[in-house]
């Protein structure tokens, strides 16, 4: 049940039945498969979804500033290539959301940032919400986990001065676009 494909330099690589041009990849190296673009089998460009076949010689295509694809997970089938294309994904979408956090909260915060609040009531809030590091909080309010507004609050250690919308400078009650919302209602 397994098949045996060659690499462009001869070198023997052992997959199994059913593998993919993005599970070789995996196989030769994880910096491979992350950045696995293409393939190209016994000179020819070939599909990276479709099944490798014994004697073939595989040869990956790839690029600088690629990344894998969450579709990838439907045809991969080797456990290393599933686990090491989730793990990038995971952290792809840590970066994001951290992102779209520190912009979330920089936004509730109005005329302030979350750079000019004191150390010390940021380490307050992630106390009493356990959480590590402050990407921790900004990743959080960027899933949807922890409100904005309301950490804004508990930062700012003034209850009142966010609790009206008066008190928040007209410039932030400018829409805040999200990008990839596009389309959404």
């Amino acid at each position: 049940d397994e098949i045996y494909v060659f690499t462009p330099k001869g070198r023997i690589v052992e997959l199994p039945l059913g593998a993919t041009a993005v599970d070789f990849a995996y196989a030769v190296h994880t910096d491979v498969g992350n950045s696995c673009v293409g393939a190209r089998v016994d000179r020819n460009p070939y599909p990276l979804s479709k099944a490798l076949k014994n004697g073939q010689t595989v040869e990956i295509i790839s690029a600088p500033g690629a990344r894998p694809n969450a579709a990838w997970l439907n045809y991969v089938v080797t456990s290393r290539a599933r686990t090491k294309i989730r793990q990038v994904l995971k952290t792809m979408r840590r970066e994001e959301s951290i992102t779209l956090g520190r912009r979330l909260l920089n936004h509730a915060l109005g005329r302030h940032s979350i750079d000019s609040i004191y150390p010390e009531n940021i380490q307050e809030v992630l106390t009493d919400l356990r959480l590590e590091s402050t990407d921790d909080l900004l990743a959080a309010i960027g899933l949807g986990e922890l409100m904005s507004i309301v950490i804004a609050r508990r930062l700012l250690g003034d209850t009142e001065e966010l609790t009206t919308t008066s008190s928040i400078p007209t410039d932030s009650k400018k829409k805040l676009p999200i990008r990839g919302a596009e389309g959404l209602l």
